[in-house]
């Protein structure tokens, strides 16, 4: 089924190329004609009639292109569902939540045009019958629901203040080991959040994840923190992130490589606070999230690389 979808976008995609040149061929044409209208009396014009067929071929054009695009979005879209419903998350083992942004059941919207604003984004773990959707009730906080224009895929952006909570106990707590994977962007370098809990300001009672000015990503627990190198983020460029606490050490992988590594124990985080789009109250996300899964154990080696090829696979970044 997969092979046949590819085959079918492959069709759409090439034809809309020639639409778009048969496009650029009319506006030429229309170029021609406006001058043309400007001529003096002593040579023929075009009549109206032929200026009415142009109207009409040049309207019968756009509609295709943007038929062509929506059945282009639908099929990218059935794709990555594809890859969703086979991803190796579903069997992997203490699996808390897992938020993603192209099935149907990911939000509770039955239309969802671009740019709306999000209330809920469900967690859409198959592990468990209780979920721990994330929510905004307050509209002005609310993410919005767009399509990346370099992936085409459907991801929500944060600005202004744009948050999710999420239920207490969502992000591992106390000493539980985790693995955190996400898939996101910063549109600038800056002191931006993606998700975390905890009580902030209190040493070793936060687990938050966020972005810094210096061009990489922090792992915190206030006062004990282990960041990717200096570098290792891109703005306005889409990563798979992942950290990894075995209890004794932490470690940061991008983008499938790992990055960094320190000795970390002996963390006491408390439960409260759960967010997505913000840290420590103030440390906003300006930038867009794909897909987050949070488990509350360290995987091994060879799960924690299938779940990356999985995201490698399904948001085009190489790993």
């Amino acid at each position: 089924m997969l092979k046949s979808l590819i085959k079918k976008w492959k069709w759409y995609y090439f034809n809309e190329i020639k639409i778009n040149k048969l496009n650029k061929m009319i506006s030429k044409f229309l170029q021609k004609i406006k001058s043309n209208l400007k001529i003096t009396n002593c040579c023929k014009a075009y009549s109206i009639v032929e200026m009415s067929i142009v109207i009409i071929i040049v309207a019968i054009i756009l509609i295709g292109i943007t038929q062509s695009t929506k059945l282009n979005r639908k099929i990218k879209i059935m794709i990555a569902r594809s890859y969703t419903n086979s991803s190796p998350i579903n069997d992997t083992s203490n699996l808390v939540a897992w938020f993603e942004t192209s099935m149907e059941e990911s939000f509770p919207q039955d239309n969802l045009d671009e740019n709306i604003n999000i209330t809920y984004w469900n967690d859409i773990n198959p592990q468990n019958t209780i979920k721990n959707q994330a929510s905004q009730l307050n509209t002005i906080n609310q993410p919005q629901y767009y399509f990346d224009k370099i992936i085409d895929l459907p991801a929500l952006k944060f600005t202004d203040q744009d948050f999710f909570n999420l239920p207490n106990s969502t992000i591992p707590f106390s000493n539980k080991p985790y693995t955190i994977f996400i898939v996101s962007k910063v549109d600038q370098n800056c002191v931006c959040g993606i998700v975390g809990s905890g009580s902030y300001g209190n040493t070793n009672n936060t687990n938050a994840i966020r972005y810094d000015t210096s061009g990489l990503v922090y792992n915190y627990w206030w006062g004990n923190d282990i960041a990717s190198s200096a570098g290792s983020i891109v703005a306005n460029k889409f990563h798979i992130i992942a950290f990894d606490y075995n209890l004794s050490q932490r470690r940061v992988f991008i983008n499938g490589l790992l990055n960094n590594t320190i000795n970390s124990s002996n963390r006491t985080s408390t439960s409260i606070n759960n967010t997505i789009g913000v840290t420590n109250n103030s440390e906003y996300l300006v930038g867009s999230i794909f897909e987050i899964a949070v488990f509350d154990r360290s995987l091994n080696e060879d799960e924690r690389k299938s779940i990356e090829v999985y995201l490698s696979k399904k948001y085009k970044i190489p790993i």
